[in-house]
Formats: C-alpha cells, structure tokens, sequence
C-alpha cells in the first residue's frame, strides 16, 4: 500500500472565523478557488494571490457559492479584466450585478464575464477531467453547493447552507441521491454547537450539520465559517468523532496547508 499526495486544502480566509471566505483546492490538475470573500465591512480583503503564489495563475476555476460579500467581495480585487474563469449561478450573478457600482467599468466587465450555470447542470474543469455540479444551498436565493467529482472522489463544498434534508421535495431527492459517500467534506460551521449561543436561521443549525454529515459519510471533513466563540471544545466534532471513528474531523486554521492524500 502506498500512499501518494495528491493536492492539498487551504482556507485563505474564513476557516476558523467568519467572514472572508475564500478557499484554495488542489487534487492533482484541478485547482479550484471556492468562493473569494471580503469581511462583511469590507475593513480587510484577502490577497489570494500572495497566499497562492504561481498557483493563483494556474487556477482552473473560481467559484463563487453565493451573492454575499464576505463569499464574493474580494473578487474585484484579485481578478483582473478576463485573466480567469469565474462560475457561480445566474440568480447569484444577477445579484452581484445588481449589488456594485454601475459605474466601475472595469468591475462591471468582469460581472458579465463571470459563467453561469443552474442547479443540477453539470460542467467541467481541468481539461474536462473534474465534473462539478451547483446544488441547492438554501440560505439565499441562488446559493449553490459545489459537487466536483475527480479520479473516482467525491468532493463537497457546501458554502453558506440550511437544508432541511427531511424534507420530501424532489430537489432535496435529487441533491441527496449525489452526494451520498463523499470523500472530503468542506462544510461550514456557523452553528457548530447545541446551545449557548444565538443560532442563524439562515445557516444550518447543529443538527443540520450533524445529519449532513451523518448521510455523507465523508472520509475527511473540514470545517470552515466557524463561529469564533465555540471554546476550547467543538461539540459537533465530539459528537462526530465519538460516533464515527473513522472520520477525520479538522477544524481549519486561515494559512495552514492540509495535504490530501490517496493510497495505491
């Protein structure tokens, strides 16, 4: 048995705080930045570019899950004219337009670059070898889960999200039917705990998280969008780990590079 690196996972912002999301993906030819966020304010916009080096000119794709400024806000700062392929869903492309200034120039023909793709329509990247899929998010309208399927893995991105998996909706069927035995879940943690705190109705409460992840069954899972004042223990990762021992549970650091790795 031989284990061989295959990419590697960073959270450029937003891992284990809230704000600024922007998160670097790597498995072999894919590179994928999923979403690429500005803290609500706009008092500090990352610089992915600085943080990825020559990676950032070898992006495949960007992805932005939603139309909120701390998933898309620091866009503008990053990506010049056309330099690279942006991907969201219509209605969240509609609302980034609608949100900016019509009078930027510049800003507004990176807008109308951006590609747009609805739920459940498959398109491709790293020269067709990743098969990625926009999921139903819940949270705002035209939210979207990333799906990306790789050399036989299945990879989650749920950015902002509240499901409600019980429900019997044919939407909620057919996100459920795909995402079932995932390989790596990136799963946002803003209600990562049961009680003591104020819960966002908008963001999936601790027991959406628990039966996500519960009906995923990932092999590793990365926790991101925390929620800064969770203390010294993480109530859904103890609850996880001590359910499902096999599970790697990380609670993601801004910077920190986590290698991904498969075995031959």
């Amino acid at each position: 048995m031989t284990i061989i690196k295959c990419g590697k996972f960073i959270a450029i912002g937003g891992g284990d705080h809230i704000g600024s999301s922007s998160y670097y993906l790597e498995w072999n030819d894919l590179r994928i930045l999923l979403d690429c966020g500005a803290e609500s304010n706009n008092s500090s916009i990352i610089n992915v570019q600085k943080t990825l080096g020559e990676d950032f000119n070898k992006l495949n794709a960007i992805i932005i899950s939603h139309a909120h400024k701390d998933h898309y806000g620091g866009l503008f700062n990053n990506v010049f004219s056309d330099s690279h392929r942006i991907i969201s869903t219509p209605i969240t492309k509609q609302k980034i337009r609608t949100c900016m200034p019509h009078n930027n120039l510049r800003i507004n023909y990176i807008i109308e670059t951006i590609y747009t793709f609805d739920y459940f329509e498959v398109f491709f990247a790293a020269h067709g070898n990743a098969q990625i899929t926009f999921l139903p998010a819940g949270h705002i309208d035209g939210a979207a889960m990333t799906l990306i399927q790789i050399d036989g893995k299945k990879i989650l991105y749920t950015g902002d999200f509240s499901l409600p998996l019980s429900t019997c909706e044919p939407f909620i069927k057919q996100t459920l039917k795909l995402i079932r035995n995932l390989d790596i879940l990136i799963i946002e943690g803003t209600n990562n705990r049961e009680t003591g705190h104020k819960s966002s109705i908008k963001h999936a409460r601790f027991n959406e998280l628990y039966e996500l992840i519960k009906f995923t069954y990932p092999q590793k899972i990365f926790l991101v969008h925390q929620n800064e004042n969770h203390g010294d223990e993480n109530p859904l990762k103890t609850k996880i780990e001590s359910e499902y021992y096999i599970l790697e549970f990380i609670e993601t650091k801004d910077h920190e590079i986590y290698y991904l790795n498969t075995v031959n």
